[in-house]
């Protein structure tokens, strides 16, 4: 079976406007990377936020990640941390091991 991304996109933009944290997480990831649509890291990290704001481990970690590292978002060490902390305390490990580095 061919990969659709177009079509792949299209469901989980369904999802995650519905509050799927997985699917916002993974939209998060398609616009980041690239992944079946053109790179635009200002709409992965909103994406990110959105799954951080909902107490989502994998968004709070990826939100930390842009923050510390400026990706779609003005690099905030402060912000990092803040959202690093909340992932470690939700169980995220890498969120952790991102803390202790602090």
């Amino acid at each position: 079976m061919k990969q659709d991304y177009a079509l792949a996109i299209s469901y989980f933009t369904k999802a995650a406007n519905l509050g799927n944290t997985s699917a916002q997480n993974y939209l998060g990831v398609v616009y980041m990377l690239g992944r079946g649509a053109k790179v635009n890291e200002k709409e992965g990290f909103e994406w990110f936020m959105k799954a951080a704001k909902q107490g989502d481990k994998n968004g709070e970690y990826n939100t930390a990640r842009n923050y510390e590292f400026g990706k779609g978002v003005r690099a905030d060490i402060n912000q990092a941390k803040h959202w690093y902390t909340l992932a470690a305390k939700h169980g995220h490990t890498d969120a952790k091991k991102r803390l202790a580095r602090f």
